[in-house]
């Protein structure tokens, strides 16, 4: 299957609301790398009902997009070298590979925002194969919105922000005395040690609201770490 018939197969199914929203009245042959241009391909295959034909759809597709924007890095400079391209892709984790980090590890120097969602990290685990090949895929994706996941995410994250020094008190008292009928005496003791603690305690995913997420950005070069409210929207809303 060419990509042109791909797209076409692809174009067909994507329902009434998405086809409205992004394509055109008439069916044409499609090429991936009019996505230069400022094309936007939105590609809707059920697995449910094209079973592993869908992932294959969605694998071909994948790489002829990463082939396109590769061939930037010999384009001169112009329009279709320089115009932002976006990626966005749900359910991430059943199309993705170790191979994917080294083309999103290069991404923002050929223009390509990548937008990428999964349930958990053990998704990608699981669909990689390999835990290290999984991290280092998703190192590449430094902003970061989270909802209550699994623990080992949970984890995953609070890792991502390191460790800071706090100083820890304590104090302590008590009473003594000499024989049955000394004098009473009062001690108290007061101790400063230095420990290390997880900037962001993976407590705070365990009590978010569905409706809320831990949300670790970096714009324009500094960090914004904070828990944000995401209210759910659903295509009755973009009607």
């Amino acid at each position: 299957m060419s990509d042109e018939q791909c797209c076409e197969f692809c174009v067909a199914r994507c329902g009434p609301l998405l086809e409205d929203a992004f394509c055109t009245a008439e069916h044409a042959q499609a090429h991936i790398d009019e996505v230069l241009d400022g094309a936007v391909f939105v590609v809707n295959v059920p697995r449910e009902r094209f079973k592993a034909a869908a992932r294959v759809v969605y694998l071909f597709l994948k790489e002829r997009f990463f082939q396109a924007l590769n061939a930037r890095a010999q384009m001169p400079p112009g329009p279709r070298k320089d115009r932002p391209v976006l990626f966005l892709c749900d359910e991430y984790q059943q199309i993705c590979s170790a191979g994917d980090a080294n083309f999103f590890d290069t991404s923002r120097a050929l223009g390509v925002v990548g937008i990428v969602a999964a349930q958990s990290l053990e998704a990608y685990i699981t669909a990689i194969g390999d835990e290290h090949a999984a991290t280092a895929l998703l190192a590449n994706f430094t902003n970061v919105v989270a909802f209550r996941s699994t623990e080992r995410t949970m984890n995953y994250l609070a890792g991502k922000l390191g460790e800071v020094e706090v100083w820890r008190r304590s104090v302590s008292a008590g009473q003594t005395r000499a024989g049955l009928f000394g004098n009473l005496t009062t001690n108290d003791g007061r101790s400063l040690a230095e420990e290390r603690r997880r900037l962001l305690d993976p407590q705070i995913f365990r009590v978010l609201r569905p409706d809320h997420a831990v949300a670790l950005l970096t714009v324009d070069g500094a960090a914004f770490d904070d828990v944000v409210r995401v209210p759910q929207i659903t295509s009755d809303d973009l009607a």
